[in-house]
Order: structure tokens, then sequence, then C-alpha cells
């Protein structure tokens, strides 16, 4: 009736290995998935962990520099500067308030709409970062930009005359 190749002895440990393998292959892919969600999930916990921290420290910070900026942008002798184009002295003296160079602080200096620098102190000022800021019409920190694998970040205020927004005072850190 059995036949010695279709015997109960070598189907039952053909059938446990496969049974055993099944098992262990679908308990392993489960396991993997687990530990890889769970891993990322901490990866994001502890990303927006070091943002928060990151923004708390220079919240405060980037308010003065932003002020710092918008009070350096109404200086007469900025003014004057971007209307002549004469007496980068004075100009440069009203931009040195916004700090010696600590390390952070690229460049200090004055960007015209269109993003093209005008005025430069500590060092070249980068270019705008992707798009002109022609229509700022206050201060602000704008987004973090990357220049030559440095993440850095810009402080604006508008310089103006006539009522109209003519440059840019800006801090690159």
């Amino acid at each position: 009736m059995f036949s010695s190749n279709n015997s109960l002895r070598r189907r039952l440990p053909v059938w446990v290995a496969l049974i055993l393998a099944m098992t262990v292959c679908t308990f392993g892919a489960l396991a993997y998935w687990m530990a890889w969600r769970a891993t990322e999930q901490a990866a994001w916990v502890r990303v927006r962990s070091v943002a928060d921290r990151f923004a708390q420290t220079t919240r405060v910070g980037m308010q003065d520099r932003v002020v710092q900026a918008q009070t350096v942008a109404r200086d007469p002798r900025i003014v004057a500067f971007v209307s002549t184009g004469r007496d980068s002295v004075s100009a440069r003296e009203a931009l040195a308030v916004m700090g010696p160079d600590t390390g952070l602080l690229v460049s200090t200096g004055i960007r015209r709409l269109d993003g093209t620098p005008l005025l430069a102190m500590n060092r070249r000022l980068p270019p705008a970062p992707v798009t002109p800021p022609a229509l700022v019409d206050s201060g602000r920190v704008g987004q973090m930009f990357n220049s030559g694998g440095t993440a850095m970040y810009e402080t604006l205020a508008p310089v103006r005359r006539d009522g109209r927004t003519v440059a840019h005072v800006v801090s690159v850190r």
C-alpha cells in the first residue's frame, strides 16, 4: 500500500523542516521590520529633540540680531551710502556695530535687492541663497542654506529711502 519513496518517514522530516523554515523566516522578517521601525522612530525623536534644543538656544540671540540689524539699517550713514555709493568708511563704521568676527559671523554687509553685494565687512559676502529677498519689508532670520559644505543662515533688515526698500543689511552666520 505504501511505497518506500512515499513513506511517512521521508515526508515528515521534509514537512517539519519546511514549516520550521517558514516560521523562522516569518518571525525573522517581523523582527527585522519591528527593529527598523523602532530605530526610525528613535531617530526622528532624536532629530526633533536636537532641533528643539537648537531653536530654544538660539531664539533670543536671533531676535537680538534682528533688532540690531534693523537699527543698523536705519542708520543715516547706511542710507546715505546706499543712495550715493560714497563714504563707505562711515557705512563700515555703522556696520561694525553688528559685532566682531567671532568665528560664527561669516560676513556682514549690504546687498542690493537683486542679491548682489554692495559692501562687505570681515570676509566676502556670500551670494544670496536661492532667491533674492526683494520682498522682505521687516527684519528677519532667513532659512538655513549650504555654502561650501557649511550650514549658514542670514539675518536681514531692509534699508529704506523715501519709504521704499532699496537694499538689505545682511549678517551671515
